[in-house]
């Protein structure tokens, strides 16, 4: 069998040492020449193709305290770089060697610091202002010789421009310039710049959010932190119910099975010590709370109610109730009978109730549920129990009417007036 060849003409360019050598080969499929698929230093392309070169080189960067050549020196840095050669359409004419001519100047570069300074900069570049003061960010210089002038910029913007010794920026600053950075830069070379953040400090604001199981109480104040942060609830007619010292921004309400105790004006407090704009250090926001739900009776409520036959009595009953009562009965307990059948009316009369939970303060809404029974039979002293509707519920309560005892002296007339009629019956016979 004929066996059959195929010659490829390419171009062979070796970077080795800094210098490029171009050798035109024919290479044979079945030969043990080669070009390899990751060199830094050898490229090979085919005629007629536009490959690109990359010589490398190692650039010195030397420091020393003179611009003399004999003066002492030490290398401070090690760069490396590459120049790229772009060719077209390679011929065989175009193998050999390349290299790169390197020109290292001999004229030194000369660093040269200048002093910039913030005037009450602090060691972590910042200054210090507060919301509603007026506060100065002055620059200055004492290299006035290499300076061309000054100015001070803020987010790309100009705020000010002085001269080679110093520029000023006088303004009242607000909590949106806290963290802001501020540069001051010479007109003419950009390099001489120095810059610092604004620090403001600066009262919170104080939100809230109102939910049916808590009260959240926000603040964004700087710094943030609070030497004041406490929630207070108080009552219809401005008398503190409780007071209580936030470890969170949440409060959680736990006055069950009397939710009734949680009505009232609540009021955040927080301090950070810095006044706001008007001068005030205290900051508050402030929500009213009404629970809705079924009547509760207070547990201020007697569950004994005294009474005498042939004579009707008033009972007064306590109700916490939002919305309002709109049904009471009485029924018997133990015996068959008809619902109000001692009632002979009832009045329901807004009442101010007290915080049984908070130190039986006075001032929440309730209601006083005055009932005038009938004339009391001796069959009426009993149990009963008391229910109490409005639109979201009911509630229910167990009392009694008892027989009121007479006073001793009563007691004690009776005896006599019997003692002295058996007597003075003997006296007559």
């Amino acid at each position: 069998m004929q066996r059959l060849y195929r010659t490829i003409r390419g171009c062979e360019i070796d970077t080795t040492k800094g210098w490029t050598h171009a050798t035109y080969i024919d290479q044979k499929k079945s030969s043990n020449i080669s070009c390899p698929s990751t060199s830094s230093n050898r490229i090979c392309a085919i005629t007629g193709s536009s490959p690109k070169l990359k010589v490398y080189i190692d650039l010195h960067v030397y420091h020393s305290s003179s611009d003399r050549k004999n003066e002492p020196r030490r290398r401070v840095s090690k760069i490396k770089r590459y120049a790229e050669i772009q060719m077209y359409n390679v011929t065989r004419e175009d193998e050999g060697f390349y290299v790169l001519d390197e020109s290292v100047s001999v004229d030194p570069m000369r660093l040269q610091l200048v002093d910039l300074f913030i005037v009450n900069q602090t060691d972590l570049k910042t200054i210090v202002g507060q919301e509603g003061k007026e506060m100065e960010i002055k620059c200055s210089t004492d290299t006035v010789q290499y300076i061309t002038g000054l100015h001070i910029e803020s987010n790309g913007s100009i705020m000010a421009i002085g001269d080679n010794q110093s520029v000023s920026f006088l303004f009242i600053p607000d909590r949106t310039d806290h963290l802001t950075t501020y540069k001051c830069v010479d007109i003419t070379h950009s390099s001489i710049m120095t810059e610092v953040k604004l620090i403001i400090r600066y009262a919170p604001v104080v939100t809230g959010h109102l939910t049916n199981e808590t009260i959240k109480c926000d603040c964004d104040g700087f710094p943030e932190k609070y030497s004041v942060y406490r929630l207070d609830q108080i009552s219809n007619y401005g008398e503190l119910v409780r007071s209580v010292n936030l470890n969170t921004e949440i409060f959680t309400f736990h006055t069950d099975p009397l939710p009734y105790q949680r009505n009232g004006r609540y009021m955040c407090f927080v301090s950070n010590g810095i006044p706001d704009t008007t001068g005030k250090v205290l900051q508050t926001w402030s929500t009213d709370v009404k629970y809705e739900g079924p009547p509760i009776f207070s547990p201020g409520n007697r569950n004994v109610k005294h009474g005498e036959v042939g004579i009707s009595i008033s009972m007064s009953f306590y109700i916490y109730s939002y919305p309002a009562v709109d049904e009471v009965n009485i029924e018997k307990i133990g015996q068959k009978q008809s619902k109000n059948e001692i009632i002979r009316y009832y009045n329901i009369i807004n009442s101010t109730l007290r915080y049984t939970e908070f130190n039986n303060i006075i001032g929440t809404e309730g209601y006083e549920i005055v009932i005038e029974s009938e004339v009391l039979e001796i069959y009426d002293f009993h149990a009963y129990l008391i229910t109490v509707k409005n639109h979201l519920g009911e509630s229910k309560y167990h009392f009694e009417i008892i027989d009121r005892e007479p006073p001793v002296s009563s007691v004690l007339e009776t005896h006599i007036k019997h003692a002295l009629e058996r007597q003075w019956g003997r006296g007559n016979t």
